[in-house]
């Protein structure tokens, strides 16, 4: 097997191999969609966050207004697909189709001039 095809699949593989160690080797909360004051929960992705509102009204940081900016513009978008699907459907299409190839592309791009 070619150096390219190699580290393209271990680049590719990667984010994988993260998320198994988070979810295997780290001690997490249990998942729940019920509001939690302590941390995050489902409910903060289903919902909204009160914990992140709390903080930015406490202090509204320029990060905090440019990460604010930037996420009320990218759900916006999201609901408002040009495809009608709903938010679930065209997160996951977002997130499991278009990033992935979008990805894939730029990281081949990169490695193919690798002698």
């Amino acid at each position: 097997m070619s150096k390219r095809i190699i580290i393209f699949l271990f680049i590719l593989a990667s984010p994988f191999l993260t998320m198994v160690v988070f979810n295997e080797c780290i001690d997490t909360p249990k998942r729940t969609h019920k509001y939690l004051m302590e941390h995050c929960t489902w409910y903060c992705h289903d919902v909204t966050c009160p914990h992140w509102k709390a903080s930015y009204k406490k202090q509204p940081t320029e990060i905090k207004k440019m990460h604010k900016d930037i996420f009320d513009w990218y759900i916006n978008s999201l609901h408002g697909n040009p495809l009608k699907l709903n938010y679930g459907a065209i997160n996951l299409l977002v997130f499991l189709v278009g990033y992935p190839l979008i990805g894939g592309l730029l990281v081949w791009n990169l490695i193919k001039n690798i002698r």
